[in-house]
């Protein structure tokens, strides 16, 4: 049957809707030469529109759709809403469009329907209207967000329930098929049920969706006949049991069907799906169309049960998909494949696909990069119980080489930017790197933190950053100030903390006076002390943003001997709340080394909940005298910081010295993060306070969600599920 459709171009204004990734597509034959208007859907910032066309047509039997769908995948208004929290804009784009349409069904049927029996002709405007309209209110959109939309609900009619008469039954014994006649020992199914075959799936994933969803609506008594044919055959082809003769009938009958929507749902999701993965979705279906609200309902159940699966044995996979909607959409999910190596150990494998925007290196040598840091990365990938994680990126040509179609990942883009930018006054700056965005300086601490944003683990520093990026009306650190931000060390929140602190390094370092190449000389009392506290961490490498909650130190004479003359810290005093203690460094006179002295007291603000048992996990680092991770004062590194190698060790040497950090965390991620990785977004297992309190990263402090945000987020055992240094 010819499909008459109705072209509706839309404007959009890029700057409310840069993140929209609007795709192109061709018109149906019933619109060529038809009439053309605009569909006017701008923002509050910006004025550069761009147009795209939106398709209004009824299907076969009879519903009136949208192509592309406004309300999922990369083209629509869940994306917008979700992220700005701002639905004046949407109230605009609804009302403009329900407004459009009288004038172009009134101009389109007058002049292309004459004689034509098509529903877009013999409808009126109202009619169509009113479709519409129903088809935006019975949306998961509107459904989800029906109380900030509120502006809009005078034009949308109330959902048609269309309840299927009931048929009573009688009574069964547990475990037997239900059927409309008394139960005998072998079950029998009265009434026929048309096994209607799709043909060929569509190769353009919106046409196959569409069919699809058309088809499920036809044939919606059919999922019923297969929810009892799961339930009681799950041998399928059983020929066994009091069921055998039932289970035999349905298999044959079953078959094929499910052969053929297998490749239905493979053509719209864009990945091999399973006849038992299809099984478990149906399930899950409500039992009245009517309540049935549309396709995407069992592609999430697909995603859920894809994903939520326990990896049982050694080689089975799954697969993890990003969210392009919602606070998921920005860092809290991603695309992976995930697979068990071994007893206690999994391999994440991530496709990358990295594209030179101007910046100093190519594709291929970043990918060394990156690949360079996490294999060095993934030896300190530590779960509970020993498990381990190894993460391996691939090219998009490497994933299609070298993993079966079932297992391929979908490609994440990673631009390659110049070093640095030019701000405003004229000055060059270092260039942000972001997940999204790397340059040749990026750092393998970096590079880790940004690839576990590629695994689903979402920030965890407190925003500061003031300026407006894509996507939001105001700065990150106004819309992300919900974010939860642990008092514990993790790598989502300092990664070069925990980098050092779980990665085994090694560094050389050269003196630049003559204090520092006396004290390497000899090894009596003084040198070695002096040694001692010339390689222990200053005050504010431990510190960090503690540092902002100590008063003015107080100096004390320099001197050449001290009482305890290797300790860079004396006189520590950890109170709830306060730390004090008497710091120790060196300065050169006369080619000799002389200690200077200054007492410091940090004291937590009132009101701030997390601050003393950071500040007491602070004093007992200090009073462990911790070693250096850099180069310190009195010399300078002559040859980079790395990995150490196997049976590397510190030496002195006659103008300087060789330095490896020893460990003082287990992991590089906590337990919580690893169990993240391995469950994406179920809603199960020892990460699940992680999982709800990470939604909370990128929504703003004064907005309602936040309020909701849950108290155990703010208890870092919960959240991260126990410190990596534990």
């Amino acid at each position: 049957m010819k499909r008459m459709t109705l072209a509706i171009f839309t404007l959009f204004s890029l700057s409310a809707f840069a993140d929209w990734n609007l795709p192109r597509f061709n018109r149906g034959d019933a619109t060529n030469g038809g009439l053309r208007t605009v569909w006017s859907c701008t923002g509050n910032r910006g004025d550069m529109p761009e147009q795209r066309e939106l398709e209004i047509y009824y299907t076969p039997n009879g519903q009136l759709a949208f192509r592309p769908d406004i309300f999922r995948g990369s083209f629509n208004l869940l994306k917008l809403f979700s992220r700005r929290r701002d639905s004046s804009n949407v109230d605009e784009c609804l009302r403009a469009f329900l407004s459009t349409i009288p004038e172009v069904v009134a101009n389109y049927q007058e002049s292309r329907c004459s004689g034509s029996s098509e529903l877009v002709c013999t409808k009126t405007a109202a009619e169509i209207s009113l479709d519409a309209g129903r088809k935006i209110r019975t949306s998961s959109f509107y459904n989800k967000y029906r109380n900030d939309l509120a502006s809009v609900q005078d034009l949308l009619p109330a959902p048609a329930i269309v309840e299927r008469p009931v048929i009573p039954r009688t009574p069964v014994v547990a475990n037997t098929p239900v059927t409309n006649t008394p139960v005998t020992n072998t079950p029998v199914v009265n009434r026929p049920v048309v096994d209607r075959i799709l043909p060929r799936p569509e190769a353009n994933p919106d046409s196959a969706r569409t069919r699809l969803l058309d088809y499920m609506i036809d044939n919606y008594e059919k999922f019923e006949d297969i929810k009892q044919y799961a339930r009681f055959c799950p041998q399928m082809g059983d020929t066994t049991g009091a069921n055998a003769a039932y289970c035999r009938d349905r298999h044959t009958r079953n078959n094929a069907f499910l052969a053929s929507l297998s490749q239905q749902f493979t053509a719209v999701r864009g990945e091999p799906i399973s006849q038992e993965r299809l099984l478990q979705s149906i399930e899950c279906l409500p039992p009245s169309v009517g309540e049935f609200r549309d396709i995407e309902d069992i592609l999430n159940k697909m995603d859920e049960q894809g994903e939520c699966g326990a990896l049982a044995n050694v080689g089975d996979h799954k697969l993890f998909r990003k969210a392009t909607a919602g606070t998921q959409a920005w860092y809290t999910s991603g695309n992976y494949l995930l697979k068990k190596t071994a007893a206690d150990a999994y391999e994440a494998t991530l496709n990358l696909d990295f594209t030179n925007s101007g910046g100093r290196m190519n594709s291929q040598e970043m990918m060394n990069k990156v690949q360079g840091c996490l294999a060095d990365a993934s030896v300190y990938m530590r779960g509970p119980g020993g498990a381990r994680l190894n993460i391996k990126a691939l090219s998009p040509q490497e994933v299609e080489a070298q993993l079966p179609r079932s297992e391929r990942p979908l490609p994440g883009v990673i631009n390659i930017i110049p070093d640095q930018v030019r701000l405003e006054n004229g000055t060059m700056a270092a260039n942000e790197i972001n997940s999204g965005n790397f340059h040749s300086n990026i750092d393998c601490p970096t590079i880790t933190h940004e690839i576990l944003h590629h695994l689903g683990l979402c920030d965890e520093y407190r925003e500061t950053r003031t300026n407006i990026v894509p996507g939001l009306t105001r700065s990150r650190a106004e819309e992300w100030s919900c974010r939860v931000v642990p008092s514990a060390p993790s790598i989502m929140k300092n990664q070069n903390e925990v980098y050092d602190g779980a990665i085994p390094q090694q560094f050389s370092c050269a003196c630049v006076n003559e204090g520092c190449r006396n004290a390497m000389s000899g090894n009596n009392a003084r040198n070695l002390a002096n040694r001692k506290i010339l390689m222990t961490a200053t005050p504010n490498d431990i510190l960090g943003s503690l540092a902002s909650h100590c008063g003015t130190p107080v100096y004390l004479p320099t001197v050449n001997e001290v009482p305890q003359p290797d300790k860079a810290y004396v006189d520590i005093v950890n109170g709830p709340g306060v730390l004090t203690f008497q710091s120790r460094t060196l300065n050169t006179e006369n080619g000799q080394f002389r200690v200077a002295r200054k007492n410091v007291t940090c004291r937590c603000p009132a009101g701030d909940v997390s601050c003393p048992e950071a500040m007491a996990r602070i004093g007992t680092i200090i009073a462990s005298s911790p070693e250096i991770k850099q180069c310190p004062l009195h010399t300078q590194n002559s040859s980079e910081k790395r990995v150490a190698t196997p049976g590397a060790a510190a030496s002195i040497t006659p103008d300087g010295f060789n330095f490896v950090t020893t460990p003082h965390m287990n992991s590089l991620v906590t337990p919580n993060q690893f169990d993240k990785i391995l469950t994406g977004n179920c809603r199960q297992g020892p990460s699940e306070t992680y999982k709800r309190c990470s939604e909370y990263s990128y929504i703003p402090q004064e907005s309602s969600a936040c309020a909701q945000k849950p108290a155990e987020c703010s208890d870092d055992n919960q959240f991260l599920g126990r410190s990596s240094a534990q």
